[in-house]
C-alpha cells in the first residue's frame, strides 16, 4: 500500500483537526460512513451527506473514482457546538482513487475505519462493472445504501441494477437500502389508503392499466414491483399479467422529482380512472368515481433526510427484498 495511505498518520491529523474545530470536545461517534462515488457524482454524495450535519457525529470515509494517475488522500473535520457546548462533527477522509486504483482497494480504507460501531456504505458509483469492489465493500459493511434514481438516471439498466443487489448484498446476509424505495413510500402510502375501504378493495380486481406521470426511473419501477408483488401479478414486459392471464400495461411518462408532482392513473375494465397524485404542497389526493376521499399528508423528504432515516437503525425492510425477489419470479 502506498506511504499515502498510512492509518497512524491520517488518525493523529483527523484527531489534530478535529481538536481546533471543537476545542471544548465532541459527541462520540456513532457510525462510519464509507462512500462510493466518480467524478461526475461526488457533489451530488456530499450534498447528500452533508443533509446530516449538525444532527449526527460520523466518520465519513469517502472513496472517489478519478481520472487522475495517482491516488491521494486529504483529511478534514467539521464541527457545529451544540447547546451543551460539546460539538457534532464530522471527521471526512477523501479518498481520490486514481488510475492506480489504489485508493478503492480495501487495505486503503478499512484501517480507518472505528471498531466496534456500525458501518454503513453509501453506494454512488456505477454498479453494473463494478461488482469486484462491491463485493469487497459487503465483506466489511454492516448496510448498503443505494440510491437507484441515480445510479438508473445514469443509464445504467434498473434490472440489472436491482439483480447486482440481490445476488452480491442480500444473498450475503447484508442489509440492503435504496433512498429511491424510501423516497417511494408516499406513493405506497397513497395506494393502501385507496383501497383500504370496503367499498374500493374490490376495484384491485377491476385495474386494466396503470399509468404514472412524474417520479423519478427508479423510484416509479420499484412501485411497479411493489405492486406486482402485494397483488399477486407476474411482470411481462414493460406491463404485468394477471393470473387469469389477463393483460395489465404499465406505463411512465414525464420523469421528474416527487417534489414537482407525480399522478398515478389506476384505469378500470369499465373506463374509468383511479387518480393519486401529491407533489410540493404537501397534500395526496385520492379520487375515486363515486367516492368522497379526503386529502392525505405528502411528504417527499430530502435525499439527506433519508439518508439520516437508514443510519439510524441496523435494519432491512422485509417488503423491499420481497418486491426485488418479483425479478427472479419474471426469468
Amino acid at each position: 500500500m502506498s506511504k499515502l495511505f498510512v492509518p497512524e498518520k491520517i488518525e493523529t491529523e483527523l484527531h489534530r483537526l478535529q481538536m481546533e474545530a471543537s476545542p471544548y470536545g465532541a459527541r462520540a461517534t456513532l457510525f462510519n460512513l464509507v462512500v462510493f462515488t466518480r467524478d461526475d457524482s461526488q457533489h451530488q454524495a456530499e450534498r447528500i451527506y452533508s443533509g446530516m450535519f449538525g444532527k449526527r457525529t460520523a466518520r465519513i470515509i469517502h472513496i472517489n473514482r478519478t481520472s487522475a494517475e495517482q491516488s491521494r488522500v486529504m483529511v478534514s473535520a467539521r464541527c457545529l457546538e451544540d447547546g451543551a457546548r460539546e460539538s457534532i462533527c464530522f471527521q471526512e477522509v477523501l479518498i481520490e482513487c486514481g488510475r492506480d486504483e489504489l485508493g478503492a482497494a480495501p487495505g486503503a480504507w478499512i484501517p480507518l475505519l472505528l471498531r466496534d460501531i456500525p458501518v454503513f456504505v453509501l453506494w454512488l458509483d456505477r454498479v453494473v462493472g463494478n461488482e469486484d469492489i462491491i463485493a469487497g465493500a459487503v465483506e466489511h459493511a454492516d448496510k448498503i445504501i443505494f440510491d437507484s434514481d441515480f445510479l438508473c438516471g445514469g443509464r445504467e439498466p434498473i434490472g440489472e441494477l436491482l439483480r447486482v443487489y440481490l445476488e452480491q448484498v442480500v444473498e450475503s446476509g447484508v442489509l440492503l437500502a435504496d433512498l429511491s424505495w424510501k423516497r417511494g413510500l408516499p406513493l405506497r402510502k397513497l395506494t393502501a389508503w385507496a383501497f383500504n375501504h370496503d367499498a374500493t378493495l374490490p376495484l384491485l380486481d377491476e385495474i386494466a392499466g396503470v399509468r404514472v406521470e412524474g417520479g423519478q426511473c427508479a423510484t416509479v419501477q420499484l412501485y411497479f414491483l411493489w405492486l406486482a408483488e402485494r397483488l399477486n401479478w407476474q411482470l411481462q414486459g414493460s406491463g404485468f399479467v394477471l393470473p387469469d392471464g389477463r393483460n395489465i400495461p404499465a406505463e411512465h411518462h414525464t420523469p421528474g422529482t416527487l417534489a414537482d408532482g407525480i399522478e398515478i392513473r389506476l384505469e378500470l375494465r369499465n373506463g374509468e380512472e383511479i387518480s393519486l397524485s401529491g407533489g410540493a404542497s404537501g397534500c395526496g389526493e385520492i379520487d375515486i368515481p363515486g367516492i368522497r376521499s379526503l386529502p392525505r399528508v405528502f411528504h417527499a423528504p430530502e435525499s439527506g433526510q433519508l439518508l439520516q432515516e437508514e443510519t439510524d437503525y441496523l435494519y432491512g425492510d422485509p417488503t423491499y427484498r420481497a418486491a426485488l425477489n418479483k425479478l427472479y419470479d419474471h426469468h
